[in-house]
């Protein structure tokens, strides 16, 4: 299937401007900080070093525990299928 490139809109364009102008160095670092966190190669150790930890704690945090794991099995599955990061979905 042959790529084709869209033209950006107007409104693209002001808004790119309107983030160049009020970003700065600290921004910039701040941002990429919270990007390296949301990591999914990162949240699924820490999400199963906390589930583990909660198994021997009391029913609620259990259930705390299991939510985020069963929230984030779909995306794990695609990058153990799809390790090149390009799944179907």
């Amino acid at each position: 299937m042959k790529r084709r490139q869209l033209r950006a809109l107007s409104i693209d364009r002001q808004i790119a401007r309107t983030i160049a102008r009020r970003s700065s160095p600290r921004v910039e670092y701040l941002a990429k900080g919270l990007v390296r966190v949301a990591d999914e190669r990162l949240l699924l150790p820490i999400g199963s070093v906390y589930w583990l930890a909660a198994c021997a704690d009391a029913e609620p945090r259990r259930n705390d525990a299991t939510h985020p794991l069963l929230t984030m099995a779909p995306k794990f599955r695609a990058l153990i299928v799809f390790p090149s990061g390009q799944s179907d979905a």
